[in-house]
């Protein structure tokens, strides 16, 4: 009986989530999309429009007409040269560029035959769409009477993300927090006395004794001086 409970509670969850996701409605992922989706997008919505010579749409288009409509209402007009041209002025912009070639040709590019006699958008798979003279028809890249001239790359069907080098950002420090310093008075060492410049002594005005220099007894003796022997005077005798 119990295993018997816990599977009608599983099932009655499962239930209640079931309901729960239909009623919000979550949309499905959509797939990511191109510039060139929306060209191939709206070219497609002409198909069996008729042609005419020198008609850009909407309701009938030449060959150059057809791709000059496309671009220019998808805001993609740029990528083409930015104006209208014959099929000719296409293939002449794209080729003076270094854009013309014979293969690598994706969704979005344009397609040349006859060098430069006709003009189409390529869907890829070997497929392009173009205005022919029974009308606005998808068909074979071999398939037209013109023989197949070139590819003419618009570059719409990869968008290029450039890649950024991760930006290492050294960490801030943090300083830690620390106690305020107590200081205890009685590890206080008592100051040194300041010192006091001795006095300049003043120069006395008195005049200083003399100094007596006991001379001791003399290393040489003093010459000695000889007596003046005075002569005695002489009495005369008369």
């Amino acid at each position: 009986m119990r295993f018997g409970h816990h599977r009608l509670r599983a099932a009655a969850f499962a239930a209640l989530l079931s309901v729960f996701i239909i009623a919000t409605g979550v949309p499905a992922p959509a797939a990511a999309s191109t510039p060139a989706d929306s060209v191939i997008a709206l070219a497609k919505t002409k198909l069996g429009a008729p042609w005419h010579y020198g008609a850009v749409g909407p309701r009938a288009f030449d060959c150059s007409g057809l791709v000059y409509y496309v671009f220019r209402r998808t805001g993609n007009l740029w990528r083409i040269g930015g104006r209208r041209m014959t099929a000719y002025g296409y293939y002449m912009y794209f080729k003076h560029r270094g854009r013309a070639s014979r293969y690598g040709g994706r969704p979005g590019d344009l397609v040349v035959w006859g060098g430069g006699s006709h003009i189409g958008i390529y869907l890829g798979h070997g497929k392009a769409i173009s205005t022919l003279t029974n009308g606005v028809h998808i068909h074979g890249i071999f398939a037209v009477t013109a023989r197949f001239t070139a590819f003419l790359h618009t570059r719409m069907s990869v968008t290029t993300v450039a890649t950024v080098a991760p930006v290492v950002v050294a960490p801030t420090p943090i300083p830690t927090p620390t106690a305020p310093l107590v200081v205890d008075p009685a590890t206080l060492a008592t100051p040194a006395p300041a010192l006091t410049p001795a006095p300049t002594p003043t120069p006395s005005l008195e005049p200083s004794p003399s100094t007596v220099v006991d001379p001791g007894p003399s290393a040489t003796p003093p010459p000695t001086v000889a007596p003046t022997l005075t002569p005695d005077p002489v009495e005369a005798y008369w």
